[in-house]
């Protein structure tokens, strides 16, 4: 049984390439995508945040609960976490979408 080999034509150029290529050989167009048209930077991001950011995002969350729950034991008072967990994913959405303007 023989090997088959199949051509790529080249979406900028039309240029027929071998299946093994990665780039075309007319244009260098890359042939297959690569994380739908993001870049690493882009996709290396949290909510429109810097990834390294997590650790400091995720301590921040902890001690926002843990201040709720402080409230709920010391006063003796009923607040609900959802309404504190949504506001805090608000927050982070709004803060990368000022960061990511920030960089252009």
């Amino acid at each position: 049984m023989g090997v088959i080999h199949t051509t790529v034509y080249c979406a900028k150029c039309g240029t027929k390439n071998e299946d093994t290529a990665q780039n075309c050989i007319q244009c260098g167009q890359p042939l297959y995508a690569t994380g739908v048209g993001r870049t690493k930077r882009e996709e290396e991001m949290c909510f429109g945040l810097p990834r390294h950011w997590s650790g400091m995002v995720f301590g921040i969350f902890l001690i926002i609960i843990g201040f709720v729950y402080f409230l709920q034991q010391y006063y003796k008072i009923s607040l609900d976490l959802w309404p504190v967990i949504l506001v805090f994913i608000g927050i982070l959405i709004i803060a990368g979408a000022l960061y990511r303007s920030s960089r252009r």
